[in-house]
Parts: C-alpha cells; structure tokens; sequence
C-alpha cells in the first residue's frame, strides 16, 4: 500500500475558522480541515488560532492518524477534502 504524506505545516484557514494541512495518497491530494470549535471537546474551551495550530503542531501524528482513518474508511467531504470531527480526535486521545 501506497503510504500517506503530509507534505506541509498546519497553518490557520481563516475563510473556514480552522486548522489546515495538506494529505497525499498516491494521486489523491486533498486538504484536511479540524475546525477550531472541535477542539473544545479536547480543551475544555475554544481556542485561539494560534493555539489551535500549536496543538496539532506539536503532535502531527494523532492528527494524521484521524485523517488517514477517514480516507480509508472512504469518509470524504462532498469536495473531497476531509473534515475531522471532535469525536474523531477523541478517538486518537492516547
């Protein structure tokens, strides 16, 4: 199997109020979102956007981890991109 990339940082997507970093896989290239409300399940209260890219920064892996879950199960957005769900980072807690 074909491994997945991350070929970038997570930054800040103001259009959409949440993090952004891009996921490869094979010829499938897209963008996964975590809207900052979602990490009120993890903290405890809403973030700021520079928390919020600090926390994902600073364990890439359990994030990755989720969006590769939603590939596989074939979970995509309409546009093929991939929003996470706090229920899927509690899932990644560990």
């Amino acid at each position: 199997m074909t491994p997945f990339r991350f070929p970038g940082e997570p930054a800040w997507d103001e259009a959409r109020d949440a993090i952004a970093f891009p996921i490869q896989l094979g010829e499938y290239e897209a963008t996964v979102f975590i809207p900052r409300r979602e990490f009120r399940s993890l903290l405890g209260r809403l973030p700021t956007p520079e928390e919020a890219v600090g926390l994902v920064a600073s364990d890439p892996t359990r994030f990755e981890r989720a969006a590769e879950h939603r590939v596989l199960a074939r979970l995509l957005d309409e546009d093929a991109n991939i929003t996470l769900t706090g229920r899927e980072l509690r899932a990644t807690e560990g």
